[in-house]
């Protein structure tokens, strides 16, 4: 799920940028006919962000917010109720709290409406579910509403707050409509802040690469897929398919489980007709069995070549980043994975990521040994489920002849 900051950046700049002047001049009587009104101006910034192409169902958008905002404030003053006994801070915290759970499981209920969508309701749950969960909806939501209500106290115009919030959303909506279609962006701001289980769109990560003959090839690190993995294997197919790689490289750590090895089993079956297919093993493969998961490759038709070394030796493939200090190493360009970026990144320095770098040198997205690039994966998927600013992602590798 995008962060807020992300959203609102997106929005401003549509809404201040001189394609917006429609928008401003609507935006300033928008609020006249109430929810109606305020939909209407919504179908408007829709079909911004579909070149001209606005929405042609017109619902009953009044009826609609009523139910809406109805519903958030009852559930505000039942929790805020049940808060009572504890005093008025704990009521007024636990109405907000009841207030914007409720409402931001449907922050995308007048957009679902517009576009057509005969049960918006659940089409709202849906792409919240989709989009990261409900926990990261409150927290986008809860900052939207910030700048919406109180924006103006800071000299930045009631109206247009209110707008970049509404804006906000609409382009919050546009970006998951395009999720559903690829699971993929291409921004960081766009990926999940908090990241839980493998809800989300995933980074699409692009490398230039210099050496090593490459032209235009798929890295991919650290599954560990279950039993329960199968909808990741469909996603990942289906993102592979359309990059159109010319070969697929695989960086280890496959699966956790032998239940998880069988959805690999399936996955790779169906891979290798994307185009060539290589890989190396990392620690968990071993730990589930190194002639178990070699026998997966072979049964494919996927190669496991030795050192992890493809084209003609240009490339290693390296499953922990640290194993580029261990012996000679004479290829030009080296993939990496093993350290998922640590999984939590508080701050970073160029692109390297913090706290982890101080427990791990190569903590980092692209690093260089003897004057070679070494690029680091931060991986599609963890045991422990939770990331923190640290997004799940492949890499697309493009030469300098691509």
């Amino acid at each position: 799920m995008p962060s807020a900051r992300w959203l609102l950046a997106r929005a401003a700049a549509l809404y201040d940028g001189e394609g917006g002047a429609d928008l401003r001049a609507a935006g300033r009587a928008a609020w006249r006919g109430g929810f109606a009104s305020g939909g209407e101006w919504m179908r408007l910034a829709m079909g911004k962000l579909r070149n001209g192409c606005e929405p042609v169902a017109r619902p009953e958008l009044g009826a609609l917010g009523l139910r809406k905002y109805g519903g958030s404030l009852l559930a505000g003053l039942a929790v805020g109720a049940f808060c009572w006994p504890l005093g008025w801070v704990a009521t007024g915290v636990g109405f907000a709290a009841g207030f914007y759970v409720f409402e931001s499981a449907h922050v995308f209920l007048f957009p679902a409406a517009l576009d057509g969508e005969t049960e918006p309701w659940r089409a709202s749950r849906r792409m919240v579910r989709a989009s990261g969960g409900r926990l990261e909806a409150l927290r986008v939501v809860l900052v939207l509403a910030a700048v919406m209500l109180t924006g103006g106290f800071f000299g930045r115009g009631f109206v247009r707050c209110w707008c970049l919030g509404c804006l906000a959303v609409v382009v919050w909506h546009e970006e998951c409509r395009s999720w559903q279609r690829l699971p993929l962006v291409e921004e960081e701001g766009a990926a999940a802040v908090l990241g839980l289980g493998n809800a989300g769109p995933w980074l699409l990560r692009r490398e230039r690469v210099e050496g090593g003959g490459l032209k235009r090839v798929l890295w991919i690190s650290d599954l560990h897929w279950s039993g329960w993995s199968g909808e990741a294997a469909e996603r990942l197919l289906e993102c592979a398919a359309a990059l159109k790689p010319d070969s697929v490289l695989l960086g280890g750590d496959y699966a956790d489980t032998r239940a998880g090895l069988e959805v690999f089993r399936g996955f790779l079956g169906r891979l290798v007709r994307v185009g060539p297919v290589a890989g190396t093993l990392g620690n968990h493969d071993r730990w589930l069995g190194e002639e178990r998961v070699s026998a997966v490759f072979s049964e494919a038709g996927a190669s496991l070549p030795e050192a992890g070394l493809v084209a003609n030796g240009a490339v290693q493939m390296l499953h922990d980043p640290a194993e580029v200090e261990q012996g000679e190493k004479t290829a030009a360009v080296f993939l990496a994975g093993h350290l998922h970026g640590c999984q939590v990144t508080f701050w970073k320095r160029g692109g390297t990521g913090f706290p982890g770098a101080w427990f791990y040198r190569w903590n980092v997205l692209r690093g260089e040994w003897n004057g070679r690039p070494v690029i680091v994966s931060r991986g599609l998927g963890d045991t422990l489920p939770v990331r923190w600013r640290t997004p799940r992602e492949i890499i697309l590798l493009e030469g300098a002849a691509s």
